[in-house]
């Protein structure tokens, strides 16, 4: 069980909440978890999740701590870390996670690792090295 379903379940328990509520944000929650590398947007999200999407945002902020987009990019990030790692171009990582562009997935993956793509894929692959 990860961190976000922790949270969602502890809410549950505090609150006296509406389960259709909550259904739809676990509804939607596991259309990103399995159509994160696609080029998905909040409209198609909030569809699959039965509701508007302003609706969307503020339940899946109330029941998660944060918003849909950050758990998308949460997700992407995590994967091109792994993928990276794995020694996958960083053209090859940005397209394969649904990333609009090159320059917008090396800027938003140095805001969240402090490094950019190609940086992080030479130090990993360096680092193999030495384990091999």
């Amino acid at each position: 069980m990860n961190l976000y379903q922790q949270h969602l379940l502890a809410y549950r328990q505090e609150l006296s909440t509406n389960d259709h509520q909550i259904d739809q944000i676990v509804g939607g929650r596991q259309f990103m978890d399995r159509h994160f590398r696609e080029n998905i947007d909040l409209e198609r999200v909030a569809r699959a999740a039965c509701c508007s999407k302003y609706h969307f945002i503020r339940l899946f902020k109330k029941y998660y701590g944060l918003t849909p987009h950050r758990y998308l990019t949460d997700l992407r990030i995590r994967a091109a870390r792994e993928m990276l790692a794995a020694g996958v171009s960083v053209i090859d990582t940005c397209s394969r996670l649904g990333f609009e562009s090159a320059t917008s997935f090396t800027g938003l993956f140095k805001t969240y690792t402090g490094q950019t793509p190609s940086a992080y894929r030479q130090i990993k692959q360096h680092s193999r090295a030495f384990r091999n």
